[in-house]
């Protein structure tokens, strides 16, 4: 029996799903005085709470356990990082006795690796250790998405009980959600398979930015050593240092290597792009076929 005002024929199979059973659930208590037949609305009610205990349950078990596999991660991330700082402060402070002689002929490779170290501790935490430690629970999190989504719409198929036709809308609706679920896991895939490329481009060619910016800081402390030496050579003669004495300047390999920083830093972003590029034909074929599938339903 139809309930009177929903009738599958004056009402779209495609409207309900698109309708939080919330707001659906005071018409059809209205209905239901009208007629015996129809939705359970009690029974999707409690389908729907249960679906949302375990949603938050779900949720909260991911958190847990993605916090507790991050510790041995955030822990790493640390030693590697007090190490590199250790050397990098060692480094530095080496050279302090050269430049308080005024000595100009500093050997600064020292200061120059432990500067590289110091600025790949970021680079690998960014772009490998963290990612690779989220990355399951991520998975987890989109796996549960579609369960969900599938769950939802057999609650949602609910709404259809007794009414002409029904039986039909509730088979597509269902069927939609397992169509969208399996395309989903797909396209998920993809995503994944895609974040994965980008992140292997980021960290080589961040390594490359940073060989350039540990080269700037060593170049940087050898214009400080020869700033220092032109003001001591000044005050052996008893003479007073001028502000162009005061002032560093930059090492005649300095634009050199800010070009090869430059250059990195746009071969990075080129990389990326061509990355996406290749990517995007993949994903519009999965989508396509996608939505040719969810077509075919109802016809």
């Amino acid at each position: 029996m139809a309930i009177p005002g929903l009738a599958i024929g004056a009402v779209s199979a495609q409207f309900f799903p698109r309708m939080k059973i919330a707001a659906l659930l005071p018409l059809l208590l209205a209905a239901s005085t009208l007629t015996a037949a129809g939705p359970d609305v009690a029974a999707i009610q409690r389908e729907q709470v249960a679906l949302d205990q375990r949603n938050t349950r779900e949720s909260q078990r991911i958190e847990q356990a993605q916090e507790e596999a991050m510790i041995p991660v955030r822990a790493k991330v640390r030693d590697l990082r007090a190490k590199a700082e250790r050397e990098f402060r060692a480094a530095s402070l080496a050279v302090v006795p050269a430049l308080t002689a005024g000595k100009t002929g500093i050997d600064t490779a020292a200061i120059e690796q432990a500067k590289f170290a110091l600025l790949e501790v970021d680079n690998i935490e960014a772009n490998q250790l963290e990612p690779e430690g989220l990355e399951p629970f991520e998975a987890q999190r989109q796996a549960w998405s579609r369960q969900h989504d599938i769950a939802k719409a057999k609650i949602e198929a609910m709404l259809f009980d007794g009414m002409e036709g029904g039986e039909k809308a509730r088979d597509a609706v269902v069927h939609k959600a397992e169509i969208m679920a399996k395309w989903s896991e797909k396209l998920d895939a993809l995503g994944l398979e895609l974040a994965r490329a980008q992140r292997q481009l980021q960290l080589e060619h961040t390594s490359r930015i940073n060989k350039a910016e540990a080269r700037l800081v060593a170049l940087g402390v050898k214009a400080s050593a020869a700033m220092n030496a032109r003001i001591q050579q000044k005050l052996k003669k008893g003479e007073a240092p001028t502000a162009e004495d005061a002032a560093p300047q930059p090492d005649p390999a300095q634009p050199a290597v800010e070009a090869e920083r430059d250059e990195a830093r746009n071969a990075l972003q080129t990389a990326l792009e061509k990355v996406q590029a290749s990517f995007t034909p993949r994903r519009n074929e999965l989508e396509n076929q996608r939505d040719e599938e969810l077509a075919k339903i109802g016809q």
